[in-house]
């Protein structure tokens, strides 16, 4: 019944007729149906009235009132039929309503203009930024981890047992942003740096900004028994080599200058390095690291460089390179300060959130996050030669 409901839509659809009643589909649907049972039935009693007996009125007259109350029944069957129909199209008119009308293509969904990004390459743009990784890891707990290099450039390799490497792979403590002063206090002119080395600090008010230089050095030279190295100059030009007092020697100081006492056995531990440093740091300061420096220019930078400023008492180190493709180079500053602080990394006051400094930035006068230097202020320490 519902296939030749269907298939009368189709046929009035073809003809361009969209709206009907329940009533005609039914009544086209169903009344070949009742037809076909009644009239095949009447004309069966008419052939067994005329065959054989002969013709009889009264079953005549009844057939007829049977054929009669027959049509009758056929009648409300359709009417019943054509209700159904109408509460059949409005239940299920949703459905049917595309296969009456469709849009045409040009209400389809815009198509991007010139200049205008397209969903998919919106997407496609979101996980490429995403795949770029922000400059500063909190959760590094080295250099090299806490600090990732800028698109388009690559750190410079490191040599085995080279200060980049040292330095590449220093501990530093859990990123808070806050650095310390000698006495364990809260340094007040520092307020977000990326970066404190777990680089041991002295007890007492020496350290300062040519001081962690110093020790920076130190340590390097120390943990690769590198001893012989180790040794820096007093003002008056004194040489206090780590290596001498190591054997026993001890340094005597008075107005004529510094001379060497024999005080002892040799004492490798860390207790007798620390008691050498407290003597270094004692009688040498940013002039005299200059005198053991030499002046460079820009282009050969590379890690364990100084910016160095007598007059202020100032001093940064170049604790990493890195270079594009370019063979243009950023690099990453690091120092102490007055009065004695933890070893930290300088933030770059160009764009706070990128710790890097570049090459083309290098300016003088050249402004860091902490101060700023003169012209001729970038040196090479040659004992690191």
């Amino acid at each position: 019944m519902l296939k030749n409901l269907l298939q009368n839509q189709q046929n009035l659809k073809a003809r361009g007729i969209y709206s009907c009643t329940g009533i005609y589909f039914f009544k086209s649907a169903i009344c070949p149906s009742f037809d076909a049972i009644f009239h095949r039935r009447g004309v069966k009693n008419r052939i067994d009235n005329y065959r054989g007996i002969g013709y009889n009125k009264d079953k005549c007259r009844r057939g007829k009132m049977v054929m009669s109350r027959r049509r009758m029944h056929q009648k409300d069957a359709i009417i019943l039929a054509g209700l159904l129909g109408g509460v059949l199209l409005l239940l299920f008119s949703p459905l049917w309503g595309p296969m009456i009308w469709r849009a045409p293509a040009s209400f389809s969904e815009p198509v991007a203009v010139s200049g205008q990004a397209t969903k998919k390459e919106e997407k496609k743009e979101t996980k490429e930024e995403q795949k770029q990784l922000p400059i500063v890891n909190e959760e590094g707990m080295t250099l090299a981890e806490r600090i990732n290099t800028p698109k388009g450039y690559t750190r410079e390799e490191a040599e085995k047992g080279s200060l980049a490497e040292f330095l590449r792979k220093y501990s530093l403590k859990k990123s808070t942003g806050v650095v310390k002063t000698w006495d364990g206090k809260k340094a007040k002119d520092i307020t977000n740096t990326p970066a404190v080395f777990k680089l041991p600090l002295a007890k007492e008010n020496l350290q300062w900004a040519g001081g962690s230089v110093i020790r920076l050095y130190t340590e390097y030279l120390w943990e690769n028994q590198m001893y012989d190295k180790i040794s820096f100059q007093f003002s008056d030009g004194f040489a206090a080599q780590y290596q001498k007092w190591r054997e026993g020697f001890r340094i005597r100081k008075d107005a004529t200058g510094a001379i060497w006492v024999n005080g002892g056995e040799l004492d490798k531990t860390r207790k007798n390095l620390e008691a050498y440093l407290h003597c270094v740091l004692t009688y040498t300061s940013v002039s005299t690291l200059e005198k053991e420096t030499k002046k460079i220019k820009k282009d050969k930078l590379q890690t364990g460089d100084l910016f160095l400023d007598v007059a202020t008492g100032d001093a940064a180190v170049v604790v990493d390179v890195c270079v594009n493709e370019n063979g243009e180079k950023a690099f990453l500053l690091g120092k102490g300060g007055k009065p004695a602080k933890q070893f930290h990394l300088l933030t770059n006051p160009a764009h706070e959130e990128d710790p890097w400094y570049y090459e083309s930035e290098l300016q003088y006068p050249f402004v860091t996050s902490e101060g700023e230097f003169k012209k001729g202020s970038l040196r090479h320490p040659t004992y690191l030669d």
